[in-house]
């Protein structure tokens, strides 16, 4: 078999069709091969059947050469003609964590091929390695295998070394400019294998000792989210021991060889529709537009700042603890005082104030005279006090360090840290000058709840909650993508983050019977990758997260205190002349083209004020959006003549947008689109951009991991029409253990029904990636799907998945007391909470049916009039007023003395209205005269909703409504005429109970037609009654 035919034979992905970039890499092996450079073209001693991989001498150098490097994918040319660079092993290789999107793992648990079997590796001083052993490893251009079937120590697996690379956007890739070489003669062959994710594997490579080969490979479409699995391992069984001498070089690359096409989402906008969470419906800018800043003091610029963009001071390390040892010198001792006896309420300030724990405490810190010291600084030290007080920041995460070393083990220390909390907060909460100030913590620096089944929940947040929590105002959690101190690489956007506070505000439910609210005192995203000088890019990328996160949090504007991104002013402290006084990461400004002696010169914006542009002038009451996939988050806030809505794109793909609006964009002037795009690739750079047009888009498209803010601007203020309110219902079960098969209940009452709405369970749960995440699942009974899709991204490079899964559910299965049934296949992790949110759009009473008495015609006597409203109504005093609006002389404007019952019927409410003046006899019928009715809109309320009507009723303005009396006028057209007189002849000399008795002419109103009504009625005859 020649070596084309070799060529011919390679093994492609399972299913794939042949896209552009296999053709791609196909034609540039065959060029290769066909021009007569066979001499390597399979440098490989021995393969499994045919070799599963092109040769050692294709297109390693063709390949690199017209490629360009693009995280997201993005390219100037055709992506589906040039390939695009998306990662490289070596250039990419970082400690000791990995950069972003990358693994480095061993198959610990199992064979290779089944991710569940997978361990993460941890640096060393040279390379990633597992814990408990010295082989397998991977280095920065280097390996070595692991145990094969050999060895004793393999206990019968062959143990692969495995480098791991999830792809942030959809489309084809393709392993290239690959080689792997067995280095030294010594030892024995390895053992390359790849697959995606849990499918099977895909090829195989088995080189010799000495021996090298390349492993450029299809990979075929891939979808966002995607993990490539590149593994070395032993060479099988009989072929002697792999430990010490398989050592190996290598490197390669992955391309992505065509885009994959944008998901079309649609977003539907209500601008009609004014939504409510919880309570709140207006944007709070004071709880998300902030910054950790102090306000700058005399700094002009970032004074001028906090007023054009309309921001907030958000956090400073300062306040009772950091001046307590600025006096002493020392941290964790408190001088035994006396709180003020002043306790007059303390004027606040904005802002949240902390420390370092180091600063804080010790472990042999007196707890009670902590918590007097910050009782007396705060009364009698300063004037104003902090809206906030956080004792300290992050912590747990430092209950390792050396200063803490008295301490029998970090977990008495985090108790000890937990308790420091607890007697300030109750020390605060005790002094009434302090009642404005909350006290909230324990500022999580690493929420990864679900590690160790739930351990990590035990150990931090519920213990701080069991602990502390009664005396919090708020409970505090730091949210970042990336690592934030220690920890895995997560993505905390989108489902994760849900996940997180679902979890602490279901806690909170299940001890207090409320939530209490949260206080986000940092997030945003932890940069990797991007160098040490500043560049655009890199001050970036924790914008990104930083959309992504606050579309979560606005979410949630009930039940937030304070937000606070992690974007810093100008940061002089960290100014350095060694490193040519370069910015600190997180800074809104850096000096440009400084001093380098001095670090002095001008300040110019970093990248980071465009969040500020971005959002900048966003405020206004909420209106109704919602979109087709949960990786496209959406907000609608209206604002007098503006409409701003807000889209993000959790998605690792481009989202084409179609914006659809429920009405028609009457008295539209233009609209303004303001894009932020932040790639993950460190050769590009982000960008922000401003258009305006005077036409509505209909579509926007936004790139993985962008964001769109536009701007529609009306010539005439936005009304509402109607509202909606969303509500959360919890209950107390929360960390319910999965057992396959075994049904888990929960129970929400209480729920307000709707005939309108919709309703979502929102599913937290924690289990490793190879178990469902699609039980059966039943309300009151009946089958509800459960999606396979959630937000953000599939969180593969995490030990496990936590993260929400929103389940719709049709709000007409709900009763005012409901039961969820929840049924796992397999067994294994838990549900970690369960919340019932309920969107109904109010009842509105309405008047549906009017009559004069009870529907008849004549006007000879009216007594009462009948109105039917929809649903269960409560009425105020001044619902219903009449006037009389002229009698036969003419106009009047008499008032007219009212009085109603009412009762329900059929779900409606009904009601009479009777006649307390203005009355001809005692049954209450109305004198001769046009009347008007008015019902008063604000007092005609939902008995369940609490919505009132939307605009008053005026019933009687017109002639054709007929609203009048006029005795006699036996038909209803306003004259008394002969035949009315003919009914009055056979009614004469009639009383109740007689055939031709007719109460309209009793005149009276005494039970007998006689000479004393033929009186009034000759008075009226040939009369007519004119509308006025």
């Amino acid at each position: 078999m020649n070596a084309l035919s070799r060529f011919r034979m390679r093994k492609f992905r399972s299913g794939s069709s042949t896209p552009s970039s296999r053709l791609f890499f196909e034609a540039l092996e065959a060029r290769k091969l066909l021009s007569g450079d066979l001499g390597n073209a399979f440098n490989v001693c021995y393969a499994h059947e045919a070799p599963s991989f092109v040769s050692a001498s294709t297109a390693r150098n063709d390949v690199s050469s017209s490629a360009q490097k693009d995280g997201d994918g993005n390219s100037d040319g055709d992506a589906r003609n040039t390939p695009v660079l998306v990662a490289d092993y070596v250039d990419d290789f970082q400690n000791p964590n990995p950069t972003a999107n990358w693994q480095y793992l061993w198959n610990e648990s199992g064979e290779f091929g089944a991710t569940a079997n997978y361990s993460a590796m941890s640096y060393d001083s040279w390379r990633y390695r597992p814990s408990t052993a010295n082989f397998p490893y991977l280095g920065a251009t280097f390996g070595h295998s692991g145990p094969g079937l050999d060895d004793t120590e393999s206990n019968g697996v062959e143990r692969f070394a495995i480098a791991a690379f999830t792809v942030s956007t959809s489309g084809d890739y393709a392993i290239g400019d690959s080689l792997i070489t067995r280095e030294g003669e010594f030892g024995d062959g390895v053992e390359l294998a790849v697959h995606v994710n849990d499918e099977s594997v895909i090829g195989t490579l088995q080189i010799a000792p000495t021996g090298s080969a390349s492993f450029d490979f299809d990979l075929g479409t891939l979808a966002a989210g995607d993990t490539i699995y590149i593994g070395v391992g032993p060479d099988g069984p009989n072929t002697g021991s792999s430990i010490g001498n398989d050592g190996f070089t290598w490197d390669y690359s992955i391309f992505k060889t065509a885009e994959g096409p944008p998901e079309e989402i649609d977003v539907m906008i209500d601008l009609d529709t004014q939504r409510f969470i919880g309570d709140v419906s207006e944007l709070d800018r004071e709880k998300y537009f902030t910054f950790h800043s102090s306000g700058g003091g005399s700094d002009q610029q970032i004074q001028d700042f906090m007023t054009e963009y309309d921001v907030y001071t958000g956090r400073q390390f300062w306040g009772a603890i950091g001046y307590a040892k600025s006096q002493t010198g020392e941290a964790g001792v408190y001088p035994n005082v006396t709180p003020s006896e002043d306790q007059t309420l303390r004027p606040t300030f904005p802002m949240v104030q902390t420390s370092h724990p180091r600063d804080a405490i010790r472990w042999d810190t007196d707890l009670q005279a902590a918590a007097d010291w910050v009782t007396t600084y705060y009364t009698t030290v300063v004037d104003e006090v902090p809206t906030f007080f956080e004792p300290m920041n992050e912590p747990f995460v430092h209950a390792d360090d050396a200063e803490f070393a008295d301490a029998p083990d970090n977990d008495a220390m985090r108790l000890k840290m937990a308790e420091f909390y607890a007697a300030i907060g109750q020390a605060v909460n005790a002094t009434p000058a302090l009642a404005n100030m909350n006290v909230v913590g324990y500022a999580s620096a690493w929420p990864s709840v679900e590690l160790w089944d739930f351990g990590h929940w035990d150990s931090r947040m519920k213990m701080f909650m069991d602990v502390a929590g009664e005396h919090m105002d708020a409970f505090s959690t730091h949210l970042y993508d990336g690592v934030n101190v220690t920890g895995q690489n997560n993505r905390r956007s989108g489902s994760n983050s849900e996940a997180i506070l679902d979890l602490i505000e279901t806690y909170s439910y299940a001890k207090w019977g409320t939530i209490k609210p949260h206080a986000i005192t940092e997030y945003g995203g932890i940069e990797s990758g991007f160098g040490e000088a500043y560049s655009d890019i890199k001050s970036a990328q924790s914008l990104r997260s930083i959309n992504h996160l606050m579309f979560n949090l606005l979410e949630r504007e009930n039940d937030m205190m304070i937000s606070i991104p992690f974007i810093g002013d100008k940061a002089t402290w960290f100014h350095d002349p060694a490193n040519g006084c370069e910015p600190y990461g997180s800074v809104l400004w850096r000096l440009d083209n400084p001093d380098v002696a001095t670090c002095t010169g001008d300040y110019v914006y970093t990248f980071r004020v465009h969040f500020f542009d971005l959002w900048q002038d966003v405020q206004g009451e909420r209106g109704l959006i919602s979109t087709s996939d949960p990786d496209v988050q959406a907000q609608l806030f209206v604002d007098g003549n503006t409409a701003y809505v807000a889209v993000n794109n959790l998605s690792d793909g481009a989202a084409d947008i179609d914006l659809q609006f429920v009405s028609e964009l009457s008295g539209l002037q233009n609209v303004e689109i303001r894009q932020m795009e932040v790639p993950v690739d460190s050769s590009l750079d982000p960008t922000y951009t401003e258009t305006t047009q005077s036409i509505a888009p209909n579509s926007v498209t936004i790139n993985s991991g962008g964001t769109a803010v536009l701007v529609y601007n009306f010539d005439a203020p936005l009304e509402f029409s109607e509202t909606i309110r969303s509500n959360k219902y919890y209950t107390g079960q929360h960390l319910e253990t999965i057992t396959a098969d075994q049904t888990i209940m929960f129970s929400f009452d209480n729920v307000q029904t709707a005939s309108e709405g919709h309703a979502t369970l929102r599913m937290g749960i924690g289990r490793t990636h190879n178990l469902s995440k699609m039980p059966m699942l039943t309300v009151n009974g009946t089958n509800v799907d459960v999606p396979d899709d959630w937000k953000g991204y599939d969180q593969a490079n995490r030990d496990d998945f936590f993260g929400v899964i929103e389940i719709p559910v049709p709000i007409g299965l709900l009763d005012a007391n409901n039961s969820v049934s929840v049924t796992f296949p397999d067994s294994g992790g838990r549900v970690s909470s369960m919340i019932l949110e309920v969107e109904a759009i109010d009842a509105v009473p309405e008047l549906t049916d009017l009559m004069i008495n009870t529907g008849d015609n004549q006007r000879s006597d009216v007594n009462h009039l009948t109105l039917n409203f929809s649903g269960l109504v409560d009425f105020g005093p001044d619902a219903f007023s009449v006037v009389q609006r002229s009698d036969l002389s003419g106009a009047t404007g008499t008032s007219v003395d009212t009085s109603h019952s009412s009762q329900i019927v059929d779900g409606d409410t009904l009601v009479t209205l009777s006649f307390d003046s203005l009355t001809r006899n005692a049954t209450g019928s109305l004198i001769d005269g046009n009347y008007e009715l008015t019902i008063n809109a604000a007092s005609v309320v939902d008995s369940v909703s609490g919505a009132s009507m939307t605009e008053d009723v005026i019933y009687g303005d017109s002639a054709d409504e007929s609203f009048f009396a006029f005795y006699g006028d036996t038909d209803g057209n306003r004259i008394v005429n002969v035949f009315d007189l003919l009914k009055f002849r056979q009614a004469y000399n009639s009383g109740t109970g007689d055939a031709n008795y007719d109460l309209s002419l009793d005149f009276q109103g005494n039970g007998a037609i006689n000479v004393f009504d033929l009186l009034p009625f000759r008075q009226r005859y040939s009369e007519t009654l004119t509308f006025v």
